[in-house]
C-alpha cells in the first residue's frame, strides 16, 4: 500500500475544542449549559487516549491515524473483493437532487452486511480501529454520503466549515464507490488530542442553516476557514476503491469548491462511524440523541453479526 503523502504536523495553535451537533438538533444549547456533560466528555476522552497506549502494537496505519487523524486502505487489500463488486451493483439506487450538493441515505441491510464483510476482509483494519479507540467499538452510523461540488445555486453545507464532531474519538470509515471529475476532498488538521469540550465558535457553526437564504451570516466561519488554512493539512482525495479512516476529533472539513463549473464532479461514499463503548454510554447520558441519522430498523439477526447500537439502530421484529 502507498503511504499517505502527509504534510508536517500542524503547529500548536490557539485551536479551541469544539462542540458539533449540527444545525438541525436542539441538543447544542443543552450541552453548552450543562457543565457536567462537558466534564464527562473530557474525562471519557482522556481515558480512551490512555487505553489506546495499552492495546495492540501499532502498524503504519495506526501510527498515521494517531498522529495525523487519518489514514487509508484500498479495496485491493481485501482478501475477498466480491463484496465491493456487489456494492457497486447497488449504488445506482442513490441519486443526488439537483438543488443539493450532498445527501445522506441509510444503508439497507444488504448494503451494510456487504460493507462490513469487506472491511473485515482487509487485514489489520479493525485492529487499527480497536487500537485507536482503546478497545471494543460499536457502529454509530451507516449510510450513503453523496456529495457534488458547489455551484452558485448550491445550499450552504456546514460540513464545509472547519469543525470537529464533539464526542471525543470517533472513526468515520469512508468507502469510495465512485467519483467523477475533480471530486470533493476531505481536509484534516492533525490535532486529534484536543480536549472535546465545546467552545463558542463551533456553536456558531451549529446555528448556520443549510439553506442558501439563511438569516445567519457565514462570514465569521469563512474567516475561520481562512485562519485554519494557514496550518499544514492533510488532503484526502478519493478514487473508486479507496477506504479512508478519519478521527472526527481532528479538525476537518469537506472541500466542495466549484472546480471550473464541472457539474458532473461528485463522489459517492459509504460512511460507517465507529465509537468506543464508553462513548456510547456517554451518548445515552445525552438524552440518547443521534444527530447524524434517522432511526433505522434492521432485522434482529443483524445485531448478532455487526456491533450495532441503539439508537439509532433498532431491531425489527
Amino acid at each position: 500500500m502507498e503511504a499517505l503523502a502527509l504534510n508536517s504536523t500542524t503547529k500548536s495553535a490557539s485551536t479551541y475544542a469544539i462542540c458539533d451537533f449540527h444545525y438541525n438538533t436542539n441538543i447544542v444549547g443543552f450541552y453548552a449549559s450543562n457543565q457536567q456533560y462537558s466534564n464527562a466528555i473530557a474525562t471519557d476522552f482522556k481515558s480512551v487516549v490512555k487505553r489506546c497506549m495499552r492495546t495492540l502494537p501499532p502498524d503504519d496505519q495506526s501510527i498515521q491515524l494517531e498522529h495525523y487523524g487519518t489514514t487509508r486502505y484500498q479495496v485491493n487489500q481485501a482478501t475477498n473483493k466480491k463484496y465491493f463488486d456487489e456494492l457497486l451493483h447497488l449504488r445506482d439506487r442513490i441519486s443526488i437532487p439537483v438543488e443539493a450538493n450532498s445527501i445522506n441515505v441509510e444503508l439497507s441491510k444488504e448494503e451494510l452486511v456487504l460493507a462490513w464483510n469487506l472491511l473485515e476482509s482487509i487485514p489489520n483494519l479493525f485492529d487499527t480501529v480497536k487500537r485507536h479507540l482503546g478497545g471494543e467499538f460499536l457502529v454509530m452510523e451507516a449510510y450513503h454520503f453523496v456529495a457534488s461540488n458547489y455551484n452558485k445555486q448550491s445550499k450552504v453545507s456546514t460540513s464545509g466549515f472547519w469543525h470537529r464532531d464533539s464526542i471525543g474519538r470517533r472513526i468515520k470509515i469512508f468507502i469510495c464507490l465512485q467519483t467523477t471529475g475533480h471530486s470533493p476532498v476531505t481536509a484534516v488538521l492533525p490535532c486529534t488530542y484536543l480536549d472535546p469540550i465545546p467552545r463558542g465558535w463551533e456553536m456558531l457553526r451549529a446555528a448556520i442553516s443549510s439553506t442558501a437564504n439563511s438569516n445567519v451570516t457565514t462570514e465569521p466561519m469563512n474567516n475561520l476557514n481562512s485562519t485554519f488554512e494557514k496550518f499544514n493539512q492533510v488532503d484526502q482525495s478519493y478514487t473508486q476503491g479507496d477506504i479512508v479512516l478519519l478521527d472526527t476529533n481532528a479538525i476537518h472539513r469537506g472541500i466542495y469548491s466549484d472546480y471550473n463549473n464541472q457539474k458532473d464532479s461528485y463522489r459517492h461514499l459509504l460512511q460507517i462511524s465507529l465509537i468506543p463503548k464508553t462513548t456510547l454510554d456517554l451518548q445515552r447520558m445525552l438524552n440518547s440523541v443521534c444527530w447524524a441519522q434517522k432511526d433505522v430498523k434492521y432485522p434482529v439477526d443483524l445485531f448478532d453479526k455487526i456491533p450495532l447500537h441503539t439508537p439509532p439502530f433498532y431491531k425489527d421484529k
